[in-house]
């Protein structure tokens, strides 16, 4: 059974997210279960998702990554 690593993507370029996702996913060893710019959403998203990995920009919409991180 493979055993994937669940990376969470969130920045504010939406161009650069697709980017990264699909690089991530291209690796073969790593899952993205979701992506978003918004910084609520990110919150959310960890929650929901439990990823092991959390990529994030520090300007996002609504909440910014450091304000995530804290939470």
């Amino acid at each position: 059974m493979e055993n994937k690593k669940k990376v969470l993507v969130a920045d504010s370029n939406e161009e650069f997210r697709f980017l990264l996702s699909d690089t991530l996913m291209a690796e073969g060893d790593m899952e993205v279960v979701g992506t978003t710019g918004d910084g609520s959403r990110v919150a959310e998203l960890v929650v929901q998702k439990k990823p092991d990995v959390l990529v994030t920009d520090v300007i996002l919409s609504g909440m910014d990554g450091l304000s995530v991180l804290e939470k």
